[in-house]
């Protein structure tokens, strides 16, 4: 599913959808995971070299106001450097960050959280939603994954899927980003990905600043 700001919309981001495609081909698997009792904390793990500056804003950018996404729409399988290298099940995305005025994606300081919802149908047709996981990557390892692509600066992501079942067939995915300067979170609008299925389509809904969970 590619979620973009509606400023991108139309025939440019359908356009744009074809070229997110290649960009996100290669999830590396190098970092590790710390559970706790409420959630997954990703920390950074040595294998990860990569470093980025975050460039300086440009005039009149104050902060991000916007997320735009691209999940991958199906199940990705990376080696756990935890397990000896055993396949682990996780979801994929490549996320970006706008300014108010939507101009291209930037870099911002902040830290992500992240929550998945299984939205199967049920054996009688029924839907129930139902929160399975949530992840969070402090700012430091979100910096870290930081990667220019054809639209620009954005990050590559791999969360594990702890909870994983072939039965699950269409997930929900919640993003929310937390600026280090203390101003509101800045929420994606949900993304509903069935797995197994072609690339979705493009959304023209925006990222809602300060929306409620």
């Amino acid at each position: 599913m590619v979620v973009l700001p509606a400023a991108m919309s139309g025939r440019g981001a359908r356009g744009l959808a074809g070229l997110v495609q290649a960009v996100l081909c290669v999830f590396p698997g190098c970092v590790l995971f710390e559970k706790t009792t409420t959630s997954t904390t990703i920390s950074a793990d040595g294998s990860v070299k990569d470093r980025v500056l975050i460039p300086k804003p440009a005039a009149g950018t104050t902060r991000p106001t916007r997320i735009g996404t691209f999940w991958q729409p199906n199940v990705v399988f990376a080696a756990d450097p935890t397990r000896n290298g055993a396949p682990n099940a996780g979801m994929a995305c490549r996320m970006w960050l706008f300014d108010e005025n939507v101009g291209h994606p930037l870099l911002f300081e902040g830290k992500l959280c992240v929550d998945l919802y299984d939205v199967s149908p049920g054996p009688t047709g029924e839907t129930l939603v139902r929160q399975l996981e949530q992840w969070q990557l402090p700012a430091d390892v979100l910096r870290k994954l930081a990667k220019p692509d054809i639209l620009g600066d954005g990050y590559t992501l791999f969360f594990p899927w702890a909870t994983y079942r072939p039965d699950i067939t269409r997930v929900q995915m919640k993003l929310r980003f937390d600026p280090t300067d203390g101003s509101a979170p800045i929420y994606s609008e949900p993304s509903m990905v069935t797995l197994g299925s072609s690339v979705g389509a493009v959304r023209s809904n925006p990222g809602v600043v300060g929306m409620p969970r």
